[in-house]
């Protein structure tokens, strides 16, 4: 755990300090960054669950699919994420928590490999993450944050063509692993190397 941060962006002039990112700022910090091990982004989101029983509200996120590894985590059933499955059109994918397993699928294993309509698409159960994964947690004092409960599901990023056109439209929180023997004080100076050359473009 002292290997984890979390990379917010400050704009201190507006008395901003916790500020998401934008999906093109991800995907540079992804390709520069040296100080990090793995980076992922993620952000909080809700799904419209229709069958299978009462129609339900559940809480969740949209992660990275390096997200699981990052924090050295695994599924207790299934798998995780595979890389290919990130982005739109190969995102029809999600694992759960084994507290909504329990509690909606009563533990059923058949469940992985089954399909699961959420917001009026289907999308194939592939694994159970354990109880005691608990992410992401609420983030307190982050602009934006509309994070409202327990995430039960997961997905993988699919960011859209006009999210990957906008650097100003920021809603993604980024965890990163740093690499072994490298500060925090080391790679925030690799980030504001990065963010300065961002101003030169």
């Amino acid at each position: 755990p002292s290997k984890l941060v979390l990379i917010w962006q400050q704009f201190l002039a507006q008395g901003l300090e916790r500020i998401p990112v934008s999906a093109p700022e991800f995907l540079d910090y992804e390709k520069e960054l040296r100080s990090t091990d793995k980076i992922a982004a993620f952000d909080y989101d809700s799904f419209n669950l229709t069958e299978g029983g009462p129609p339900e509200r559940i809480a969740g996120a949209d992660v990275s699919p390096n997200l699981f590894s990052l924090l050295g985590v695994d599924p207790i059933q299934g798998r995780a994420f595979a890389e290919e499955e990130r982005g739109e059109g190969r995102d029809d994918v999600v694992v759960i928590s084994e507290r909504f397993w329990k509690r909606r699928f009563n533990s059923d294993p058949s469940i992985i490999g089954k399909p699961m309509i959420l917001n009026g698409r289907p999308f194939n159960v592939i694994g159970v993450m354990p109880a005691s994964f608990e992410f992401p947690l609420p983030l307190y004092g982050v602009q934006g944050n509309q994070f409202g409960g327990r995430a039960d599901i997961w997905k993988p990023i699919a960011f859209t063509p006009q999210e990957l056109k906008s650097r100003g439209s920021r809603s993604y929180s980024l965890i990163a692993r740093l690499r072994p023997g490298v500060s925090v004080s080391t790679l925030q100076a690799e980030l504001n190397q990065i963010v300065a050359g961002w101003l030169r473009t």
